[in-house]
């Protein structure tokens, strides 16, 4: 993942969570690159990764994000939890 701050990560990397993943925050699903905007401080905080182009996997044993993440559909990263996911509200742009 990217990150500045800790209030606002994107995911940026194919990321399989060996136990529990929280998210002090919301969780973004935003289908399309050119939407990234429409989520607050997007532009301030973060750059645009490039589309995925490998199918290389980072594990961690849990993660715990203190603040907002971004998984963006047309970047063709995934995330895989192998227990708990939590966060405080999810939102589909």
């Amino acid at each position: 993942m990217t990150t500045n701050e800790k209030d606002l990560a994107i995911l940026d990397c194919n990321l399989v969570v060996e136990g529990d993943f929280t998210v002090n925050g919301t969780i973004y699903n935003v289908d399309k690159i050119e939407d990234l905007h429409k989520v607050e401080g997007f532009t301030e905080k973060l750059k645009t990764p490039s589309i995925c182009s490998s199918k290389e996997q980072i594990y961690t044993t849990e993660l715990t994000i203190n603040g907002d993440f971004i998984i963006c559909n047309e970047l063709q990263y995934e995330i895989t939890v192998n227990g708990c996911s939590v966060s405080l509200s999810t939102e589909t742009i």
